[in-house]
């Protein structure tokens, strides 16, 4: 059944400031006619609002013909009176006083205050009174001769209140008639969220587990309209569980360019003591809660230090970080909504070592010690690789890179490396891989009988040379004591000898004398 509804849009007021231009549109050709009940009906075309999903219309004031006097009369609705009743500020407004606004002229009545205060108080009003729309539709309006407040609604930007005049005028002819072909901009607020890792722009980056790297989320804040109730902007950021956060105190928080100062306890204040933020972390959810009453500009970024941590994913995979925008779109209202999570990733590898016998490379050899160095001077170790009962060892969480593997103990019996033994570039695309780790070989060489360098060999040759140095005192001693021996038994014969000769004579003297 065709619908017969009077439609025009004469003019929108917007406030506010606002990034985006939508148009509503209005088609051309309409004509107009007297319904029986002396309203002013048209047949016309819709007019559709871009880029949105629901439209509401809630009437403000009322229009009537008279087809007697030929006189088209204007009425404040009866929820628009209850509200001008309601409030102290605009409970004295007239029908002209409106129109008078609404041509952005001043109200001797309510000098103080410009029409999108007044609509910005009535959007709350209808929100909190539960007042229904007279048209509501997914994507266009049919609408009756009259003033209209505007609000498009569930969507995922931030539109600004506004109103639609459909006011008749009397054309050449002398009969009322409407305006065709006019159009009008819906001005509104898209807002976004960014997630970057190591700068502003990149998306992903590589690691190893020493290194510390720095988060960026930047989020576009809307600029409520006048007097809204509903302001909430939360940024929610989930970190894999191979990422860990240096420290809140770490955090930097800035409004457009200036930075904020970020309190141990997590809130965020700025240079006059508000509270422009609350930093909270629980588990891998760091939250960021703004009060924008106290943003004033349209972007805020959030910077952090994080590192990879023993829990971090090896290879291809990556430890995602991810972060979602929470944000109010009816000011005026309790909706809130969600963006799509922006996502970072952060990569991390290893490195696999295997050391075999170089002769034999189904014999595996354990105990070797390799330092891995990052420059070839051998003066930045990342870590140390110890080989197993299976030859093999492991060293986690190494960027892309170059890298210096140098043998600094060799296994029993085989010769020890005095260089470095092997150069390992790691990258993302590199072949050979399995599970994230770079597997090098180390095949290595066994120790000759007597080794001229290093491990048994030498003890051999010291205890061979003591055995000999000990032999050669113990024979010399020895000899000496025997030769010593042998003199002193020659001459105790000798002297001896001549002992006894005397005694004999003197003893045969002795016995002569006697007989």
């Amino acid at each position: 059944m065709k619908r017969k509804k009077l439609i025009l849009l004469i003019t929108f007021f917007i406030f506010g400031l606002f990034f985006d231009v939508r148009a509503l549109k209005v088609n051309s050709n309409v004509s107009g006619t007297v319904d029986p009940n002396s309203k002013m009906v048209i047949d016309t075309s819709s007019y559709e609002l871009d880029n949105t999903n629901d439209i509401s219309a809630y009437k403000i004031i009322n229009v009537f013909y008279n087809s007697t006097s030929n006189v088209i009369t204007y009425e404040f609705t009866s929820n628009f009176k209850a509200f001008l009743a309601s409030n102290s500020t605009y409970k004295n407004l007239t029908i002209d006083d409106y129109m008078q606004l609404t041509s952005n002229n001043t109200s001797s009545t309510i000098t103080n205050s410009t029409l999108d205060k007044l609509l910005s108080f009535y959007t709350t009003y209808v929100k909190t009174h539960g007042i229904s729309p007279e048209v509501s539709d997914d994507w266009m309006l049919f609408l009756e001769a009259g003033v209209y407040l505007i609000l498009p609604i569930n969507t995922m930007d931030i539109y600004a209140v506004m109103t639609a005049n459909i006011v008749p005028f009397v054309g050449a002819n002398g009969t009322w008639a409407l305006y065709a072909g006019y159009s009008g901009n819906a001005k509104v607020t898209s807002v976004s969220v960014s997630k970057s890792v190591s700068a502003i722009g990149t998306v992903s980056a590589s690691y190893g587990f020493s290194d510390t790297f720095k988060y960026y989320i930047v989020g576009t804040v809307p600029s409520y309209p006048t007097n809204s109730t509903n302001r909430v902007y939360t940024i929610t950021d989930t970190l894999g569980s191979g990422i860990s956060i240096v420290g809140v105190s770490n955090f930097v928080i800035k409004d457009g360019a200036t930075t904020l100062t970020t309190n141990s306890n997590g809130t965020v204040v700025n240079a006059s003591g508000n509270k422009v933020a609350t930093i909270s972390v629980s588990g891998q959810n760091i939250t960021v809660t703004f009060d924008v009453n106290y943003v004033t500009t349209n972007n805020v970024t959030i910077m952090y230090d994080a590192k990879i941590n023993s829990s971090a994913v090896l290879g291809s995979l990556g430890n995602l970080n991810s972060a979602v925008l929470k944000y109010s779109n009816d000011p005026y209202g309790t909706g809130t909504v969600s963006t799509t999570a922006v996502k970072t990733t952060v990569y991390t590898y290893g490195i696999e070592l295997l050391a075999y016998d170089k002769s034999s490379t189904s014999t595996k050899l354990s105990g070797a010690y390799y330092d891995v160095y990052s420059d070839s001077g051998l003066t930045k170790k990342v870590g140390t690789i110890t080989t197993g009962s299976d030859g093999i060892g492991t060293l986690r969480g190494v960027s892309e890179g170059t890298y210096y593997i140098k043998n600094t103990k060799a296994t029993a019996g085989y010769e020890l490396a005095t260089t470095v033994s092997m150069k390992v570039k790691i990258t993302g695309s590199v072949a050979g891989t399995t599970g994230g780790y770079y597997k090098v070989e180390m095949p290595a060489t066994k120790a000759p009988l007597l080794p001229y360098t290093g491990g048994i060999g030498t003890i051999i040759y010291t205890i061979i040379g003591m055995i000999v140095i000990v032999s050669a005192v113990v024979g010399f001693t020895l000899y000496k004591n025997r030769d010593k021996d042998r003199r002193s038994q020659e001459h105790t014969s000798e002297l001896q000898s001549r002992f006894d000769l005397v005694c004999r004579l003197l003893l045969e003297k002795k016995k002569k004398k006697q007989q």
